[in-house]
Order: C-alpha cells, then structure tokens, then sequence
C-alpha cells in the first residue's frame, strides 16, 4: 500500500496553507518528524475537518501512516483524527479512485472496524470506582473501542459519499445469525445513535435532535449556530441500518440471553442497553458483578 501512496505525488516540502491557518513552524515540525512518531494532533491538522492546510496531493502521502495510527492506538487517541480521516476520504473519494488509491482506502477503513469488532470487552465501574473518579453513581458501564468504531461510522455517514462502506459493515452485523459478538457490536451501534448531534432519531422532534438539544442546554450559547447547522442542511435523518424494527432488534437481544458468559458477565451493561434499546423484557439485575 505504502509504495504507491509515497510515489504518487512524494513526500511534501511544505503544506499549501492557503488561509494562513497554522504557523509555519507548526507545519515544519510535522514535516520533520519521523512518520511512525505522527500523532492524533499531527492527522487533525494534515486531514482537518473544516478547512485543512494541506492539499489533497500534501494529504494523500500520509494516509498509510494515518491508517497504520488508527490500527494500533488506544480508542482514547484514534478517536481525536479518525473523523478527520473519513472526512478526507469522502471530499477527494473521485481523486482517489482516479489515483486508483480507492479501493485500498475502502479495505483499510473496513479492517479497521472487523479488527476493532474482534471481541467485546465491557468494563464495569461500581460506585466505589465511580466515586474514587469522582462521579456519585451507581455503576458505570462502557465497551473498549465503541467510540472509535461509532465515530467512524457516523463519519462515514454524515460526510456522506462513503456511506456505502458504512452499510457493508452493519450489514454484516445485521444479517448475523447465531452469533453473539455480531449481535453484540450491532445492538451497540444502534444504540450508539442517540448521541449522534447532527443525526435525527426516529423518536426526535421534528427539526432537532435530542443529542443537540442536550448540548445547547448545557451550553445556551451554541443553541445559534445549532440553528445555522439547520438552516444549511447539516442535520440529517438517521440512517436506516440504525434504525432498524423492533422485530429485528428482538432477535439479536435474543441471541445475547442465550449466549451464556458473554451475557451473564455483564448484566448491568446489558440491563441498561436493553432499556435504552426498549428491549427491557427479561433484563438481568442492576447490581451488577461483585467489587
């Protein structure tokens, strides 16, 4: 992969910066460091959603190390580039299938989600843990790289042109029979969706979404530019893979109650999926595992 993405159009000297959007030290230092040393900061800057310093032909020679970045972080550092990734992918998706770079792209993002859906980790916090980080709950539960896997989802669905990659992925969830880890991972992005602030839910009023009201009543000063996002068509409805029927929701919760370990192990996590989900019928106990 690398050779024709470094050959192509080489290896940048400087980047474009046609707004005068980074100070030219900035950009020296990026340039100058050995690329295995890149970081999350270095992606954002080089594929920025918004306006990016770099042209397409600066980008494209750092896409293999962006995608080689996302492989091997932690959930806590991918997350901060991966929707600047997707966001160059979907801009330039006709100059990459002319530069026939496409379909590599298209095997590096669904590896990306296969590898990070390889297992289902879920990690419990009980009060006493919840307390020593300083939140006065019950429990907290939360599963290793589901942020980084719905964020990049939601990416591909809300830049728009790679959708498709998006809809091969969940399809494949979707349409699994039998098989915990699959249902698992689908139940999970579904419910993920509700947090989505430019996607309305089925059950979100007309012209919002609940995840952005949230936000502007936290914080009453974004409420007019969440309005500018509307007027200009950046709220989109959510995509169907996500909203799927209750029927098929049922089964995969179905196939989680009979999957043994994976679902006796975590019984708050599920308990408070599955109400999320309105599939609370048979939920196990809020107490949760032992300290």
């Amino acid at each position: 992969m690398k050779n024709r993405f470094e050959t192509l159009y080489g290896k940048p000297r400087t980047l474009t910066d046609r707004y005068d959007e980074c100070r030219p030290e900035v950009i020296a230092d990026l340039l100058a460091k050995p690329e295995a040393q890149l970081g999350w900061n270095d992606f954002n800057l080089l594929f920025r959603v918004g306006v990016a310093p770099a042209s397409y032909e600066e980008s494209v020679y750092f896409l293999p190390e962006a995608f080689a970045f996302l492989h091997r972080n932690p959930n806590s550092d991918a997350v901060n580039c991966v929707a600047d990734v997707i966001r160059f992918l979907s801009e330039h998706a006709t100059r990459l299938e002319k530069d026939r770079l496409l379909p590599e792209c298209r095997e590096q993002v669904l590896g990306l989600l296969k590898e990070r859906t390889g297992q289902f980790v879920v990690t419990h916090w009980d009060r006493e843990k919840n307390r020593q980080m300083g939140r006065d709950r019950e429990h907290y539960d939360y599963v290793e790289d589901s942020q980084l896997v719905c964020d990049t989802l939601e990416a591909l669905f809300r830049f728009g042109t790679l959708r498709g990659w998006a809809g091969e992925f969940l399809e494949m969830l979707s349409c699994a029979q039998n098989e915990p880890l699959k249902s698992a991972w689908f139940l999970e992005c579904v419910a993920a969706v509700s947090g989505w602030v430019f996607f309305r839910g089925k059950a979100d009023p007309p012209a919002t979404t609940l995840a952005a009201e949230k936000v502007c009543t936290a914080m009453p000063e974004l409420r007019g530019v969440w309005e500018e996002f509307q007027k200009r068509g950046f709220v989109q409805n959510c995509p169907g893979q996500l909203a799927p029927d209750r029927a098929l929701l049922e089964r995969h919760a179905d196939v989680i109650r009979n999957s043994g370990e994976l679902f006796a192990k975590h019984p708050t996590y599920w308990a408070g999926l599955f109400r999320r989900l309105g599939l609370a019928r048979e939920a196990p106990s809020e107490k949760g595992p032992a300290a």
